[in-house]
């Protein structure tokens, strides 16, 4: 039983150790989702950005385009059209365009006119001019360039729809960018435009503008157009994430969400965010570091317990082992008082034995004169004595019937082997017991007897069986002090007789049942030893027979004493 009571404690122990770990584990789990949802909420706020950019670039660059298409259809510009048309004279084309907004705008670096294909004239514009020759696939109504000092620009296409002549106009792009930061993104981020039929990447940070050809980007911006050009080749909005290394060589975390030029509002150009992610980065990483460290602690601290938990148990198993240490000295020291108390209980017995056997003898040697005067001194009377002669028999015949009870009790006190076996008749025992316990029936009590065994048919000690039967029948008696019926029956069945005595007492109950041959185990008070049955079932083994009982509370109690059928052999 220890053993499965340590292997059932070390299973809850383990189960419990398991539970707690895995409600650690959810924990974690529940903290790295909630990281995961913070972090993709980021990634659309940053998608939001990169869109709301996207709508704003084109709304800028519309207002723009609609005034340069304003000039471009004005009259001044139409009339020099006409004349170039009619002379082929481009000198008042020219001064019409370097006297409209086309050149004269703050923002604008250069107009070239195209005819046919070809390059017809070129007006410089306030911000200087752009390279010789336009980039290819400029010539659209939106491109993103570089002029010759490699600033980021604009190229505005628009055509006279009566001649078919074509303007590009070159604008940088602070009209388009200007203040984008402070009502559309957040702080600190970066506005990148990425043209790829021109190969040109604009990033934009609090008014400094970087232009770069993607073919000769330097090391600082690699990771930036790595990310941009896988977005841009994936086609499909997204957000990544990326080292950046300053002029100041300090690293940065970017966060790139960037609209493909396939997906962006603008048609032409990729439009996208970049926001400097270091401290949020910072912040997951202390997230999970606070969150690892928590689970450590957690960790250890149900290491401890657990610890403390076996220890605990072993010492609880030390002093259950030292309990029982004591608990079994203590039977032990029990059982030698016990032992001590039956062996001194015994030795009374024997001493009341010597004494019954030497009082025996006295009352003998007093009884014998009795019956001896008695019975001359009715030989002496003649028959007119008859009244002395009746008086004088029944002194002799109650001295005869004193010796011979004497003579029974002296029985009791003689050590008894198997030499005094003999066949007897469970009757005549009967007879025997009937007349030792005459004195002791109470007169509320009726013996009945069914007898039908009176031939010897068992073999024993007739002075032992007394006793074992007088030991039934005396407790029977005292079963039944407010009156009852004692029923004792012999007989012969299948080889076995049978000696049963059933009583109408109190009965016992299942606990009472079960110690009844305990010695010294009695429910009589100071009134009983608790001996009687026990010699009683010592005497019956004894005799190779069987002692059986039946009780019930209120309804009695029956005892059956079962021999082996013997007869003696002729």
């Amino acid at each position: 039983m220890k053993k499965y009571n340590k292997l059932f404690s070390n299973i809850a122990a383990v189960l419990i150790f398991i539970m707690v770990i895995s409600g650690l584990f959810l924990i974690w789990y529940q903290i790295e989702n909630a990281q995961k949802h913070i972090n993709e909420a980021e990634d659309r706020h940053l998608q939001e950005q990169a869109g709301t950019a996207d709508s704003d670039i084109v709304r800028r660059m519309r207002i723009i385009h609609s005034t340069i298409s304003g000039a471009v259809h004005a009259d001044a510009v139409r009339e020099g059209e006409a004349q170039y048309v009619a002379t082929g004279d481009t000198e008042a084309l020219a001064g019409a365009i370097r006297e409209s907004i086309l050149c004269r705008s703050e923002y604008a670096i250069e107009t070239v006119v195209f005819t046919g294909g070809e390059e017809l004239i070129r007006c410089p514009g306030n911000r200087g001019a752009i390279s010789e020759e336009l980039p290819s696939g400029t010539r659209n109504r939106f491109s993103l360039i570089r002029d010759r000092d490699n600033h980021p620009c604009f190229a505005f296409s628009e055509t006279s729809l009566e001649n078919d002549i074509e303007y590009v106009s070159v604008f940088t792009v602070e009209p388009v960018l200007a203040n984008m930061s402070e009502p559309v993104l957040s702080d600190g981020a970066i506005v990148i435009l990425y043209d790829v039929s021109t190969g040109t990447l604009v990033t934009e940070k609090a008014g400094s503008l970087r232009s770069e050809n993607l073919s000769g980007a330097g090391s600082a911006d690699s990771e930036i157009i790595n990310a941009v050009s896988s977005i841009e080749e994936n086609g499909q909005p997204e957000t990544r994430y990326c080292v950046y290394f300053d002029e100041a060589g300090d690293r940065h975390d970017l966060g790139i969400a960037l609209i493909p030029s396939g997906q962006s509002m603008n048609g032409r150009f990729a439009v996208g965010v970049a926001v400097d992610y270091t401290e949020f980065m910072m912040d997951n990483i202390r997230t999970s570091r606070r969150t690892v460290s928590i689970m450590l602690l957690i960790m250890l601290g149900l290491l401890f317990l657990f610890i403390l938990f076996q220890f605990i148990y072993r010492r609880n198993l030390i002093h259950e082992k030292k309990a029982r240490e004591l608990n079994e000295l203590n039977r032990e020291t029990e059982e030698r008082l016990r032992n001590t108390q039956i062996l001194e209980q015994r030795e009374r017995l024997e001493t009341i034995g010597v004494l019954t056997s030497s009082i025996a003898h006295e009352f003998n040697n007093l009884l014998t004169p009795i019956m001896g005067y008695s019975a001359l001194s009715i030989a002496d009377l003649t028959d007119e004595n008859e009244e002395l002669a009746e008086n004088l028999s029944e002194i002799y015949n109650a001295s005869s019937r004193a010796k011979q009870l004497i003579a029974r009790m002296a029985s009791f006190s003689r050590v008894t082997d198997s030499a005094s076996f003999q066949y007897l008749s469970p009757d005549t025992v009967i007879e025997d017991v009937r007349l030792m316990a005459k004195p002791a029936v109470p007169s509320f009590v009726e013996v009945q007897e069914s007898l039908n065994c009176p031939e010897p048919c068992i073999y024993g000690d007739r002075m032992q069986l007394i006793q074992m039967f007088l030991n039934i029948v005396l407790n029977a008696f005292q079963a039944m002090r407010d009156g009852g019926i004692l029923k004792i029956h012999t007989g012969i069945r299948d080889g076995k007789v049978t000696v049963v005595f059933q009583d109408t007492g109190k009965g016992m109950t299942g606990e009472e049942l079960s110690r009844i041959f305990e010695p010294f185990y009695t429910t009589k008070g100071d009134a009983g030893t608790g001996l009687g049955l026990p010699i009683s079932k010592r005497i019956a083994e004894t005799h190779g027979a069987e002692i059986t009982v039946k009780s019930e509370p209120g309804k009695g109690t029956e005892f059956s004493v079962i021999f082996q059928e013997k007869k003696k052999e002729a």
